[in-house]
């Protein structure tokens, strides 16, 4: 459905963005951006196709926590204004209780700093095409946008939901891991087509 991301946005919002569920992966791709260009380069370094540059986890009523400088919460609305291509995924394993340990573990890190040290470690595993250093050196102190969400994961369930170890997945790795494993489903998806115009898919 070719739409307007700005109404795609509006007709989430005119029903209390009911389909979507406390603990749901929301992974984006800002089209624009250089930063988001670089984090998409570590992808194609590691022999993958390039499609996310952040992950967040949804929480209710249309808001999301992140890290971004910080880990804070923040408005979905900010993915709908045509600069970024969106895939929320469910974890449909979940219980109602694993949610709520999900939200409640993610929650935990709220405040806490951007870590800006393991994106170091990052460019330092590309460059050596390893995941040495992000392993070796990267602890739970700090966390950037897909290591958070791993980090949560982990302590909330005991569960990794990305092809890299703990404290060393990019937002590329937890899509590919997300697109293959029969625990996760693609549940909205909305992304420009080869035309230039925005669809939604889901």
């Amino acid at each position: 459905m070719i739409m307007d991301p700005k109404e795609i946005y509006k007709k989430l919002a005119s029903n209390n963005f009911k389909m979507f569920l406390r603990g749901d992966i929301v992974l984006t791709n800002n089209i624009e951006s250089k930063i988001a260009s670089l984090i998409r380069f570590r992808a194609k370094l590691k022999g993958n196709k390039a499609y996310c540059n952040h992950e967040e986890m949804y929480l209710m009523n249309g808001k999301c926590i992140g890290a971004n400088k910080k880990v804070e919460i923040g408005d979905l609305s900010r993915f709908f204004t045509g600069k970024h291509e969106v895939y929320i995924f469910r974890d449909t394993t979940l219980s109602n209780e694993d949610r709520n340990s999900l939200v409640i573990e993610a929650i935990r890190y709220y405040g806490k700093m951007y870590d800006s040290l393991g994106i170091v470690w990052q460019a330092l595993d590309a460059i050596t095409f390893s995941n040495f250093f992000s392993k070796t050196f990267n602890k739970d102190i700090f966390c950037y946008c897909s290591e958070y969400i791993q980090r949560a994961y982990f302590n909330a369930l005991q569960r990794n939901p990305s092809i890299s170890d703990v404290g060393c997945g990019t937002p590329n790795d937890s899509f590919i891991y997300k697109c293959f494993s029969s625990d996760f489903k693609c549940i909205f998806m909305m992304k420009k087509n080869d035309s230039g115009k925005w669809e939604r898919f889901v």
